[in-house]
């Protein structure tokens, strides 16, 4: 079903965006589509959004004795490069060519919106130092030191609630915000414990907690915004025999529509690791008798049917990423091999 088409060696991490892939390499050198986009960085940043390309440089001064940092985004369409200087992008607004980002100074950072087309900037928040997980309408969801989520009005700069979440642990990750359900996912590894958190999206108001009696992922579970459902797809790390369990839940009502070992998998004993959705497929990295990941595959979103799986040929220790773009797979091991494998003609 795919084949090895191409292996990138000495990889440090890599992002895939439809017919783009930028990769950087243990060099600190950054590469889209295998050209190389900057130099004598010692070390850079880079990620895709719609459809442009950020990519951060930063270089040590020598004659100054310092460091240097240059932010940049790359209009796709055109290969046009802008310069942001000391604005650090973080999510695309719904208006052409604007953005939210950090504008760093003398050691503090404010949050800003910021326009590549017209270069105009507002400020929405000076001193600002939390971490930005979820652009929602007019607002941005916080995370606060793990434990607290907040939502920031972009219109006023104001707090227009906070909760606090440490009840279930601490805070892995913002979700998404579907109609008025904002979905967090927090673990409580003391007690081994992982929730699925329901918040109105408008008042922070707690409304559902899932978790009990389910196998939630702890890390690996995702929004999948063509079906507008939260998938939790794991299984253990093991040497022994462990089905892989894949829990489904509708984002609008909270509904569990499935929740199923995935018998197909069993036989071959692959028990999975990280997993990306495409086009109703799942695509995945996992182990089989060996404590480590060295398998990837592909199952069948509807019916779980295991489609085609494959040991890397040429991986070095576990497999550490797999991405996705039509007709491709991109899964990275341990050494820094980005392995790349093409979909063969029926």
């Amino acid at each position: 079903m795919y084949r090895i088409a191409n292996q990138i060696y000495n990889t440090s991490d890599f992002s895939v965006f439809g017919e783009y892939l930028s990769y950087s390499n243990k060099d600190n050198n950054l590469y889209l589509n295998l050209e190389k986009v900057n130099t004598n960085s010692s070390s850079c940043g880079h990620f895709f959004s719609n459809d442009y390309f950020y990519f951060s440089d930063s270089f040590e001064d020598y004659t100054n004795s310092v460091f240097v940092y240059k932010q940049y985004i790359m209009e796709l369409n055109t290969g046009e490069i802008i310069d942001l200087k000391n604005i650090n992008p973080q999510f695309l607004t719904k208006k052409e060519g604007e953005f939210i980002g950090f504008e760093k100074k003398y050691n503090k950072s404010s949050l800003v919106i910021y326009n590549v087309n017209t270069s105009e900037k507002t400020i929405v928040s000076e001193d600002f130092e939390f971490g930005i997980k979820l652009f929602n309408n007019n607002n941005l969801v916080i995370n606060d030191g793990w434990i607290l989520v907040k939502s920031l009005s972009l219109l006023t700069g104001e707090y227009e609630w906070e909760v606090d979440l440490s009840e279930y642990g601490q805070i892995r990750s913002v979700l998404t915000a579907v109609e008025d359900n904002l979905w967090v996912l927090a673990n409580d590894y003391k007690n081994n414990r992982h929730s699925l958190l329901r918040l109105d999206a408008n008042s922070g108001r707690l409304m559902q907690v899932l978790g009990e009696d389910l196998k939630l992922s702890d890390a690996h579970v995702k929004y999948i915004e063509e079906k507008q459902t939260l998938l939790s797809f794991k299984s253990s790390i093991s040497s022994v025999p462990s089905p892989s369990t894949l829990i489904e839940i509708d984002a609008k009502t909270g509904k569990i529509l499935r929740n199923v070992t995935v018998e197909s998998m069993l036989e071959p004993n692959l028990k999975v690791g990280l997993w990306q959705y495409q086009d109703n497929q799942l695509f995945f990295t996992a182990n089989t008798t060996m404590m480590t990941t060295t398998h990837i595959g592909v199952l069948d979103y509807n019916t779980l049917a295991l489609l085609w799986y494959i040991e890397v040929p040429g991986r070095k220790g576990l497999l550490k990423d797999i991405q996705v773009s039509t007709g491709k797979i991109y899964v990275l091991d341990q050494v820094g091999t980005l392995h790349i494998f093409e979909k063969e003609n029926d």
